[in-house]
């Protein structure tokens, strides 16, 4: 351990990477720290799933039983210096009774460091609310807001519910005389299939549509495979469907979506919208195709993520979503090397979308 590494508390548990077999006791972790279940086959998929050149899931461990977790996604981007890996922040939990003991103050930098030391760049996340000033104290930036946008699919029910009027979410046809003005004349030229399996068209689409500058996930078919496809089937939190659009023979975009039912209502969620940033017809046309199936399923409403000012923000504009309340607020915690923070606090340095995170 070098000088000016920093130096563990003596008094806490040892930190140590996650190991094969861990996942029954990290899984009861997350039970108890945000009160609903994980399985281990969602927790294998979603923290193991992608190679990492260094240990991204850590943990402190009390006798048996784990104190403190703090796992990342190892996330392949492409970045103005080339192909780097960008640890994005996914589940951090403390045990009920040992919060408040400064866990994460504590052990933080030491997984920075161990990050840095392997020569990754930074790692980037949505650090929440119970995060609190130590986000600030960790040396996490400040970047974008990554803002909720609502499109109404079924008014009638909305309203319906907002006024306590049951009978009025039968009037289906105000939802149709609804879509019927909200749709817009499909793009000529531009065909979009629903696809179950990312095959070459996606490593062709990443080729010719990655944004020339900036930081982006690099959506590739392997990525696009693990992030919407290979999910337990049990796990319908995350089900989702792909819908690909195509000029000819050229693949130009892809949208992925998925419907969530809850107390009665169904919501239509779009996790990702990627397209060359230029191709406004092309996101369109996902759109358009979207927010049809997603009506015919039964969906009051679409939700979803994006920067304000982006020309995918612009797109959504189009074709009917308006902001919502709450949005996230992206940050960057530099590790190997020293990042330009006035630039990256510029929508145009990212392509970003909710599916870059695990919140949609």
């Amino acid at each position: 351990m070098s000088a000016d590494q920093p130096q563990p508390d003596a008094r806490l548990p040892a930190l140590r990477p996650y190991q094969a077999g861990d996942e029954a006791a990290l899984t009861a972790l997350f039970a108890a720290a945000y009160g609903h279940p994980l399985s281990e086959a969602l927790y294998r998929w979603k923290l193991t799933g992608l190679p990492s050149p260094t240990p991204n899931v850590w943990a402190a461990w009390e006798q048996d039983r784990p104190i403190f977790h703090y796992a990342s996604i190892p996330t392949p981007y492409r970045t103005p210096d080339g192909p780097a890996i960008l640890m994005t922040g996914a589940d951090l939990m403390t045990t009920p009774d040992q919060r408040r003991r400064g866990l994460l103050t504590a052990y933080a930098p030491q997984i920075y460091e161990t990050w840095s030391q392997a020569g990754l760049p930074c790692t980037v996340g949505l650090p929440n609310e119970r995060w609190g000033s130590r986000a600030d104290h960790l040396g996490w930036q400040p970047l974008l807001p990554l803002a909720w946008l609502i499109r109404p699919l079924r008014p009638e029910a909305l309203i319906a519910r907002r006024l306590r009027l049951p009978l009025l979410a039968r009037a289906a046809i105000i939802g149709r005389l609804w879509q019927r003005r909200g749709r817009s004349r499909p793009p000529l030229g531009i065909e979009v299939q629903s696809v179950t399996q990312a095959d070459g068209r996606f490593d062709r689409l990443w080729q010719t549509a990655q944004p020339r500058q900036g930081y982006c996930v690099q959506r590739d078919r392997r990525w696009v495979d693990w992030r919407f496809l290979s999910a337990p089937t049990a796990e319908t939190r995350w089900r989702y469907h792909l819908l690909l659009a195509q000029r000819g023979d050229d693949p130009v975009g892809y949208l992925a979506y998925r419907v969530q039912a809850e107390a009665g209502r169904m919501t239509g969620f779009i996790a990702d919208l990627f397209t060359a940033p230029a191709d406004e017809p092309a996101r369109l046309a996902l759109l358009a195709q979207a927010l049809r199936v997603l009506y015919d399923l039964g969906a009051e409403k679409v939700a979803t993520l994006a920067l304000p000012t982006s020309p995918l923000y612009h797109s959504l504009a189009q074709a009917g979503f308006r902001p919502a309340l709450g949005a996230f607020t992206v940050r960057v915690r530099p590790l190997a090397q020293a990042l330009d923070l006035d630039t990256l606090r510029q929508p145009a340095s990212w392509y970003l979308t909710g599916s870059d995170f695990d919140v949609i």
